[in-house]
């Protein structure tokens, strides 16, 4: 039994999110008001030296009011690919550069949210460059020896629920 959206009606807007007020109707449930959050696609990335440390970034999260530890990455630029958006934003952020492959995509929140988050293994990086950063951006680099990756899940020293999807995802795929 699907939902069938009748009606959306945008509550509020600005140019990094759109709350849409969805009027959807299911036979089994009848009519009901849904709210969701519309945003860009956003990229996550996983990088790892050739010395097998991982390149992690620490910075100031609104949402929590504190500095979180997390893998670098950001929102999918319009026109921009999720491939490109993931070599800048790690160069911007980090000043290194590597080799990608992708890890497939995850949704960030479907309850709410529409948007994929694109997860990428950066593998043999190497620091080419400063940091380039936004204005609003004061971000740390961490060099986390892989060995202790679970470590820093498990005690909650990375707490960003898609960091960790990620850097499981890429522990995963070491594996194989």
């Amino acid at each position: 039994m699907t939902w069938k959206v009748k009606n959306r009606v945008d509550i509020f807007k600005n140019p990094f999110i759109t709350l849409t007020e969805k009027q959807s109707s299911n036979l089994k449930f009848g009519e009901h008001n849904f709210y969701c959050i519309d945003f860009p696609n956003w990229v996550n990335i996983v990088p790892i030296t050739s010395d097998n440390k991982l390149i992690l970034v620490k910075q100031y999260r609104h949402g929590l009011e504190e500095y979180t530890l997390e893998t670098p990455g950001g929102v999918v630029d319009p026109g921009e690919s999720p491939i490109s958006t993931a070599r800048r934003e790690l160069l911007e952020e980090t000043g290194y550069e590597g080799d990608f492959v992708s890890l497939g995509k995850v949704a960030a929140n479907p309850a709410i949210q529409n948007n994929y988050c694109h997860i990428y293994l950066v593998k043999n990086c190497m620091k080419t460059s400063n940091q380039n950063l936004d204005d609003t951006e004061d971000i740390e680099v961490v060099l986390v020896d892989m060995d202790y990756l679970n470590n820093y899940i498990e005690t909650e020293k990375i707490v960003h629920s898609l960091s960790v999807v990620s850097i499981l995802k890429a522990l995963n795929y070491l594996k194989k």
